[in-house]
């Protein structure tokens, strides 16, 4: 099951947090478990209803600035930024991770989805094409951590159509 983050969860989430990622952001995770219309934090819980994998997502385009490519004749383009998702090491390839990348994308109004994974990641590379996403950029030293600068990729997925229309 996929829902909304409560406070309680988020003891759990900054479990998960720590032990999956390499570079964490907890204050982001903080801010979108505790504030109303900050980040959006949608979990995955196991049959318990225990919390086993988040994705925190931001609508807006991945550098604060829209796309030059954009199809608005305006240059606006509905956009949402995936800034973390992470699964539990026990249950990661039991489609946690998928189900909350879908969850975002039918929750979220955008048009367009990005996020960004180390360029030294193959297998995040591999989940993030499994998932449709392709790559459009290389970001140069864009992941700061104990091993120095590294560079990103930004990944993008359309999700929906401009004229899409829900009902």
């Amino acid at each position: 099951m996929i829902r909304d983050a409560a406070s309680a969860d988020e003891p759990v989430l900054k479990t998960i947090q720590h032990d999956a990622l390499v570079s964490p952001w907890p204050e982001l995770l903080e801010t979108a478990v505790r504030a109303q219309g900050g980040p959006r934090c949608l979990v995955a819980t196991s049959a318990s209803n225990a919390p086993v994998g988040y994705v925190l997502a931001v609508e807006g385009s991945p550098h604060g600035e829209q796309d030059a490519h954009s199809h608005e004749p305006d240059g606006v383009e509905s956009q949402c930024y995936v800034a973390e998702i992470a699964v539990a090491a026990e249950h990661r390839r039991e489609g946690y991770g998928s189900a909350l990348l879908g969850a975002i994308a039918e929750r979220s109004d955008a048009e367009e989805l990005f996020l960004t994974a180390r360029a030294d990641e193959a297998p995040s590379h591999a989940f993030y094409n499994a998932n449709g996403f392709r790559v459009t950029d290389r970001i140069s030293d864009h992941y700061d951590g104990e091993e120095g600068l590294r560079d990103g990729l930004l990944f993008s997925k359309r999700v929906r159509d401009r004229d899409h229309d829900p009902d």
